[in-house]
C-alpha cells in the first residue's frame, strides 16, 4: 500500500530529470489549513504547503520539491512535530517522518478526493470519498480501511473513538477494534465535528492569486493579471495591485515597446502603464469587463469587452473613444478573444458561434464601410469541433484554431471575411505496441484550450485535461508532451500557454497554478551584447544544463578552460543553446574558471563571458 521515498534523493532525481528546466509557481497567499508542528506551524493552501519554524524560517513544499502531486485537500500535523501528512484530490496521501516521505495510495479506484483528515497519537484517519482511511505513522502504512455506500465528509478521533460523518448521520467506532472495515460493526452516535480557525500569520511571496485571468509575454517576462498585475521572471515575481481595488481581466504589451503596456478591467476600463507606472486611466460607457485588446500598427487600440451591446470600442492614438457598430452583430456576451490578422482584417472568437470576422476597409476607426462575416473552423467541408476556444496567427501568417476536437488552420486568414477561408486539420503519424504506426488528425479527441508558437516554429499545443503537447511546425510530428505523470506539470488541466520569446522560457497557466519549463527554441538576438550564461557559478548540486542565451542563429560557441583546452563547442540553431557541463570525453568539468566564446561569421561579431563551475 506505501512505497518509500528519501526526500533528499527524490530532490537529486528531480533536479537531474528537470528541475534544470522546469519552475512552479503556486500560490501560498490564501491559507486553506493551518496545524501546530512543534514550535511552529504546518499550513497547506492550494497547490502547496509550507512549514515556519520557531525562528520564523518558511520552507516551501511544492511538487517540485517531492510532493506527489499539485490538487492538496485536506492536511493534518502533529503538535509535537513528529510527522504531517497531505491529502490529495485523487485520494492519495503522503505523509513525512524524519524528513522522509511516504506515498499511500487510496485502498480502492473509486476513492474520492481526501476531504478530511485527524490525527491522535500515531494514528491518522482520513475519509476519501466513500472511504475512511486508517494510518499508522509509526509503520508508515494503511493498516485498515472501510468502505460504505455514502460519501464520508469529516472524521476526527476523541477519547479512543473514531467518528464519521457519513451521508447525513455521524456513526463512530473505537479505534482499536479488530473490525474497523466492518460497515456494521459502525454505531450511531452524537459528536460535534471541531472547527479549523483562520491563519493569520505570515506567508511566502509568490503569485497573489491562483485564478489568473489572462496573461502575456513580452520583454524577457510574463505579465500576469487578476486584481494583481504580477511581473513573472527567473529575477522573481513584482506584483502591484489594482489601483481601484476592481480586477484586471486582460493585457496587451504594446509590440513596438514592451514596456508600454495596457490592463483591462472588470468594470470595463483600461488602464495604461509605461515602465510599470500607471499613466492614466480610460472608461468609457460600457461596464463590462474587458475580455482581449489588439491594435492596428497606428496604435488605435481595439477592446473587446463581454458584452452584446457595443462590444468592441476603440481607443485611438489621439485618446478618443469610438464604438465599432460594425461588431454589433456578434450578439454574444461571452465573446473569447480579438486578434489583428493585418491593419484590416479583424477576428472575434466567439466559440461556439464561429469566428467573427471584419474588414476595416483602410479605415479602422470608420465603421460604415466594414464588410463582416462569421466563419465556422470547417475542413473538407466537416465541421472541426463545436466550438473554438483559442486563435493563434503564426510567424508565417497562418491562423491557427484550437477547438473541442483538436486544430486546424488556414494559410489564407484575410479570406476569412469573404467566408472563403479554407482550414486543414494536420494528420499526425503515432506508434504504439497494439496498433503499430497509424495516422490520425492532430489532437482530434482533445479539447484544446490555447496554442502559442516559439522561436523555431514548434506549437505548443495546451489541452483541458491531457497537458501540454508539442508538434513540429508542420504540424505532423510530435516532439513533446507534459502531464502530471511524465513531468513536473502540476495539472492535466491547462487553460493557457504563453511563450517568453528571447528567452524560451514557456508559460502554463493550470488549474493548480503557474508552471514554466526552458525550451531550447530562443528568439536570435540582433548583437551578442545581451549573451547570458546560466546559472553562474555552477555549484555542486547543480546536475541540470547549462544556458546560453542572448545568442544570434548560426554562432559558433566554444568553451575553453583558461589555458585554452577546448572542452565543448556547438552552434546555435536559435538564441539559446544549451550544454551539460561535460567535456568532450563525456566527464563532468573540474571546478574552474572556463571561458565561452562566441562569434558569428555571417556579422563578424565576436563575444567572450566567464563561467565559474564549482564541482
Amino acid at each position: 500500500m506505501s512505497r518509500l521515498i528519501n526526500i533528499l534523493l527524490l530532490l537529486l532525481l528531480t533536479a537531474l530529470a528537470a528541475s534544470a528546466q522546469w519552475n512552479l509557481r503556486p500560490s501560498f497567499r490564501t491559507v486553506e489549513a493551518w496545524h501546530r508542528y512543534g514550535d511552529g506551524v504546518f499550513c497547506r493552501c492550494a497547490h502547496g504547503a509550507f512549514t515556519i519554524d520557531g525562528d520564523g524560517e518558511i520552507n516551501t513544499l511544492t511538487k517540485m520539491t517531492g510532493l506527489s502531486s499539485a490538487y492538496l485537500t485536506a492536511s493534518i500535523a502533529d503538535s509535537e512535530g513528529r510527522f504531517w501528512a497531505l491529502g490529495y484530490g485523487d485520494g492519495s496521501i503522503d505523509i513525512c517522518v524524519n524528513n522522509r516521505l511516504w506515498h499511500i495510495e487510496p485502498p480502492i479506484q473509486t476513492s474520492g478526493e481526501v476531504c478530511d483528515m485527524f490525527c491522535d497519537g500515531d494514528i491518522i484517519v482520513a475519509a476519501a470519498g466513500e472511504v475512511v482511511m486508517f494510518v499508522n505513522t509509526k509503520k508508515t502504512e494503511l493498516f485498515a480501511y472501510c468502505a460504505f455506500n455514502e460519501s464520508v465528509r469529516h472524521v476526527a478521533i476523541a477519547d479512543g473513538t473514531v467518528y464519521a460523518a457519513v451521508g447525513g448521520e455521524v456513526l463512530s467506532i473505537e479505534v482499536n477494534a479488530p473490525n474497523l472495515q466492518d460497515v456494521d460493526a459502525w454505531r450511531k452516535a452524537n459528536y460535534t465535528f471541531p472547527q479549523h480557525s483562520d491563519y493569520d500569520g505570515a506567508t511566502p511571496k509568490s503569485m497573489p492569486e491562483d485564478d489568473i485571468a489572462a496573461f502575456a509575454a513580452a520583454d524577457g517576462r510574463l505579465t500576469a493579471v487578476n486584481r494583481y498585475c504580477s511581473h513573472v521572471s527567473r529575477q522573481g515575481v513584482e506584483s502591484f495591485p489594482h489601483p481601484d481595488g476592481k480586477q484586471f481581466t486582460a493585457v496587451f504589451h504594446n509590440p513596438y515597446n514592451p514596456l508600454h503596456f495596457f490592463l483591462g478591467s472588470s468594470d470595463g476600463s483600461v488602464y495604461e502603464y509605461v515602465n510599470q507606472q500607471l499613466k492614466a486611466r480610460y472608461h468609457n460607457q460600457t461596464n463590462a469587463l474587458v475580455v482581449s485588446m489588439d491594435c492596428t500598427s497606428d496604435g488605435d487600440l481595439f477592446v473587446l469587452y463581454a458584452s452584446s451591446e457595443n462590444p468592441v470600442q476603440v481607443f485611438d492614438h489621439n485618446g478618443n473613444w469610438h464604438t465599432a457598430t460594425s461588431f454589433n452583430s456578434i450578439k454574444s456576451s461571452s465573446p473569447k478573444q480579438l486578434l489583428f490578422v493585418n491593419d484590416n482584417i479583424v477576428l472575434v472568437n466567439t466559440g461556439k458561434q464561429g469566428i467573427f470576422a471584419v474588414d476595416l476597409g483602410g479605415t479602422p476607426l470608420v465603421f460604415s464601410d466594414d464588410k463582416t462575416s462569421v466563419v465556422q473552423v470547417v475542413s473538407g467541408g466537416v465541421r472541426v469541433g463545436t466550438e473554438i476556444n483559442a486563435m493563434m496567427l503564426s510567424k508565417s501568417g497562418y491562423l491557427y484554431a484550437g477547438t473541442d476536437k483538436g486544430v486546424a488552420y488556414t494559410i489564407t486568414p484575410e479570406l476569412t471575411v469573404e467566408g472563403g477561408a479554407n482550414f486543414i486539420r494536420p494528420i499526425i503519424t503515432e506508434t504504439n505496441d497494439r496498433d503499430g504506426s497509424y495516422s490520425q488528425y492532430l489532437l482530434s479527441s482533445k479539447t484544446v484550450t490555447s496554442i502559442a508558437e516559439d522561436a523555431a516554429g514548434r506549437k505548443w499545443i495546451a489541452t483541458k485535461s491531457a497537458g501540454v503537447f508539442v508538434v513540429n511546425d508542420d504540424c505532423n510530428e510530435e516532439i513533446m508532451r507534459f502531464n502530471e505523470r511524465n513531468s513536473p506539470l502540476p495539472s492535466d488541466s491547462v487553460y493557457n500557454v504563453a511563450i517568453v520569446q528571447n528567452t524560451g522560457e514557456v508559460f502554463f497557466h493550470t488549474r493548480c497554478g503557474l508552471a514554466s519549463y526552458i525550451s531550447d527554441a530562443q528568439k536570435s538576438a540582433d548583437d551578442l551584447n545581451k549573451i547570458l550564461v546560466y546559472p553562474n557559478p555552477v555549484r555542486p548540486d547543480y546536475q541540470g544544463e547549462i544556458h546560453i542565451s542572448g545568442l544570434e542563429s548560426g554562432s559558433d560557441v566554444r568553451i575553453t578552460d583558461v589555458a585554452g583546452h577546448l572542452v565543448h563547442k556547438d552552434v546555435a540553431e536559435s538564441g539559446l543553446l544549451s550544454w551539460d557541463g561535460n567535456n568532450l570525453n563525456g566527464h563532468r568539468c573540474a571546478t574552474g574558471v572556463y571561458l565561452v566564446f562566441v562569434y558569428n561569421k555571417e556579422t563578424g561579431d565576436k563575444a567572450v563571458k566567464k563561467l565559474l563551475m564549482v564541482k
